[in-house]
């Protein structure tokens, strides 16, 4: 089957995580990272509690097991 151009096929199997230097406690797994673009997934691990992070770009997050609380920077 051959797939469309924007459909990303990555496997995630444990020998593939690598740790994230810029999320603290968390491994990254990388989907496409060429020039500007970049995709992949991050799974928090041993985070100090609470875990400070600040992206530098749009982030989505998405939570398959466990629970996050989420303090943006105007305290909302």
């Amino acid at each position: 089957m051959e797939l469309p151009a924007a459909v990303l096929v990555a496997r995630a199997q444990t020998t593939e995580w690598e740790p994230d230097p810029d999320v603290p406690g968390s491994e990254m797994h990388e989907l496409i990272h060429e020039g500007p673009i970049w995709a992949g997934m991050t799974r928090v691990t041993g985070s100090p509690e609470p875990m400070t992070w600040t992206p530098e770009q749009r982030e989505v997050a998405v939570v398959l097991e466990g629970s996050v609380r989420m303090e943006l920077g105007d305290g909302s």
